[in-house]
């Protein structure tokens, strides 16, 4: 699956913070204040309800539930325009069918790192984000250098830490090691997975290992910490004498980096709890610093059949060739089945922008060796055996049959809409369009088109996109013809044939004249047939319809004109919504304009994530936009994309319910012309017909 990225920017303002939307498929917000929730008894009692442990005393309150406070905690992230904003980012996403991965990034706010942030609960939608694959939640650590992905052929070798000094609580090091070994024998015993324990966890150790050989994964099991005074993060691996050598993350990055491994998984107590003090103290921060490009950190202690299940599924989608967000987040699933109070201990710190840590290869066929003769050391003639030659690859499948697409041209965009899209074997969410020798777009069904040529007959190469592998090796040839062109074209002149001298030929006897006659009655039946259906075309064509005495139109996208004065008009959009247009008011003469809209829901059903768009064509300017939904609530402030363009979210809208819209437009007094189009859409709506374009009347 493909994602866009929802990224929001925590920041020290003064003596508290702010939150910003920095990225996101519909634009960024504005800085907002920013204040956690404090939940009684503080994050002690929420990590005993992440674990499932509830031990109070008399008399003490009770502290929240981990959804209570995960809920306070989106509510606090989130308010009026960002929550807009990551509804309108959730539907258009869902609409490219991509997902939306949320990005945390903490610059000077670093107390706020130690939030458990993948407890945030919607309470909207009744859910957890982070536990869902189309909606990851990670922390993300913003560095210059780009990570690509490491080319690997063959299996990822992981080397594998287990450090129990003997000044510290022991841990059973065998039975750990049996444990992981155990969990993750059929990804080994698959050739995806190469395990090495290292004999003795020292950081000496680590080093001269790295040095010989390369590694791609890096698992600790041990004790971790931070300095009381420093605040900065620490390892506890084992010293020469087997008491604690606590080895730092900046440490530690340094020995890491040198080597291929892409990322490092800390199982222990500690490993992912951030200081107050520096920014890369915690130690899955400074790994990431030092060029980790993902590491996954434990913030709370976790039990062994929550380990073990996170461990068998992030490694299983790892060596899949997942990104890494997805793995986790697939991972944690796992453990929310084995143990439902821990899926929220796992923690991702993440520098690779797209979450691909690495580009798999098939790994090579095994030689099959060679076996020893009867009678070893005697000089036995060997006849030559004739070696099997790999038979060469089957050649491209024929391409499949043209198919004939239907299409129409609206505001210069050809539609393509398919009967029934072709078959692969591979779940299709996308197409790659290629016109020319030259890609056109990626466009999810139906299709839209940008640069439309002419009318008349076009080829298009479209390619199918999969879902786990993104692109088949599929492809076909399909024609398309124009059958609603806004612009007539002129057909080139011909051409005559240049003039060569007669030659004396024999002439052949001239055809029967019948036989020319059929012909000529064939095509003055098609030229008939053809003049018939363009005048019933311009006779029933939607723009053609008056508007009848419910003020309905056959086709929103055409320009409605003023409302006359004892009402409204009302343009039918050919779904459930209907929207209507109250007369264009002025407001106090300084070239504010004020335009109102009922968005009506005509039924037959409850319409569920209404997205409102507006969009403003010319010398104006949106300088607010609200919506008030159906019943007389209040308002709700839409966001404000850019100086043309609004958005609007409402979750869902009852039948026969009427939600208003109102956008306060600024432009030069008298006003210009200005275009306004709204476009109001249900997830289950064709975004095609529910658009209401007219023009404002100049005094």
């Amino acid at each position: 699956m493909e994602y866009d990225e929802f990224e929001v920017l925590l920041e020290r303002s003064g003596d508290g913070y702010t939150a910003r939307v920095v990225d996101s498929p519909t634009g960024p917000v504005p800085a907002m204040p920013f204040v956690p929730p404090e939940p009684v008894g503080g994050l002690p009692a929420v990590r005993l309800g992440v674990r499932g442990e509830r031990r109070l005393k008399p008399g003490t309150p009770a502290p929240p539930s981990p959804k209570e406070f995960g809920a306070d905690l989106f509510r606090a992230l989130f308010n009026e325009k960002a929550l807009a904003i990551l509804r309108t980012s959730q539907y258009v996403a869902a609409k490219r069918q991509r997902g939306l991965r949320l990005r945390i990034r903490f610059a000077d706010a670093t107390a706020l790192a130690n939030l458990p942030w993948e407890l945030l609960y919607d309470p909207e939608r009744h859910w957890y984000p982070c536990q869902l694959s189309r909606f990851p939640t990670l922390r993300f650590v913003d560095l210059p250098e780009p990570v690509l992905p490491l080319q690997v052929t063959g299996p990822l070798r992981m080397l594998v830490v287990i450090s129990s000094p003997v000044d510290l609580p022991p841990l059973e090091v065998e039975r750990e090691w049996t444990l992981l070994r155990d969990e993750l024998d059929p990804l080994v015993r698959s050739g995806r997975l190469e395990l090495e324990r290292l004999p003795v966890a020292s950081l000496e150790d680590v080093r001269e290992t790295l040095m010989h050989r390369d590694f791609h994964i890096f698992h600790y099991i041990g004790h971790g910490g931070s300095d009381e005074d420093t605040g900065e993060g620490h390892l506890a691996f084992t010293g020469p004498d087997g008491r604690q050598r606590r080895v730092s993350g900046s440490q530690l990055g340094v020995m890491l980096s040198n080597s291929p491994i892409r990322l490092a998984v800390l199982n222990s107590c500690e490993g992912g709890h951030v200081s107050d003090v520096d920014p890369y103290a915690s130690t899955a921060i400074a790994l990431v610093e030092q060029g980790i490009p993902a590491v996954v950190a434990m913030q709370f202690q976790i039990t062994d059949t929550a380990a073990t299940a996170f461990s068998r599924t992030l490694y299983d989608a790892v060596t899949a060739g997942r990104p890494v967000d997805l793995a986790v987040t697939l991972a944690r699933q796992a453990v929310l089945a084995a143990s439902e109070a821990e899926w929220a201990t796992p923690v991702l710190y993440l520098r690779a922008v797209d979450g691909v840590l690495f580009d798999l290869a098939a790994p090579p066929e095994p030689a099959a060796a060679a076996a020893p003769g009867p009678h070893a050391g005697a000089a036995v003639p060997v006849s030559p055996v004739p070696v099997a030659v790999a038979a060469p690859p089957p050649g491209p499948a024929p391409p499949a049959q043209p198919r004939h697409v239907r299409a129409e041209v609206v505001d210069g965009v050809v539609n393509l809409m398919w009967q029934q899209p072709p078959v692969h074997g591979v779940p299709v969410r996308a197409w790659e369009v290629w016109r020319n020798g030259v890609r056109h777009a990626i466009v999810t069904l139906p299709m839209a088109l940008d640069d439309t040529p002419g009318p008349g007959e076009y080829h298009y190469s479209v390619v199918a996109l999969g879902d786990d592998e993104m692109r088949s090796g599929h492809s076909h040839t399909c024609t398309t013809y124009v059958t609603k062109p806004l612009r007539r074209a002129s057909a080139p002149a011909a051409t005559p044939p240049p003039r060569t001298a007669p030659v004396p030929v024999r002439q052949a006897p001239p055809p029967p004249v019948q036989h020319v006659r059929k012909k000529s009655r064939a095509g003055w039946i098609l030229v008939v047939l053809l003049a018939v259906a363009l005048v019933g075309w311009l006779l029933l064509r939607p723009g053609n319809e008056p508007i009848g005495a419910d003020g309905r139109t056959g086709d929103s996208s055409q320009n409605v004109n003023p409302p006359p004065s004892d009402g409204p008009s009302v343009a039918e959009t050919g779904t459930d919504l209907v929207l209507t247009r109250d007369p264009p008011g002025t407001g106090g003469g300084s070239g504010e304009t004020t335009l109102r809209y009922s968005i009506y829901n005509a039924g037959p059903r409850s319409a569920e994530n209404v997205s409102i768009d507006v969009r403003v064509k010319g010398e104006g300017t949106v300088i607010t936009a609200t919506l008030e939904p159906p019943g007389g609530a209040a308002s709700k402030i839409c966001a404000i994309v850019t100086d043309q363009h609004a958005t609007c979210f409402a979750p869902a809208q009852e039948v026969h319910g009427t939600a208003t819209l109102s956008i306060l437009l600024y432009s030069q007094d008298p006003p210009p012309s200005l275009t306004v189009r709204v476009v109001s859409e249900a997830s289950d709506s064709n975004p095609d017909d529910n658009v209401d374009t007219f023009q404002l009347p100049t005094p």
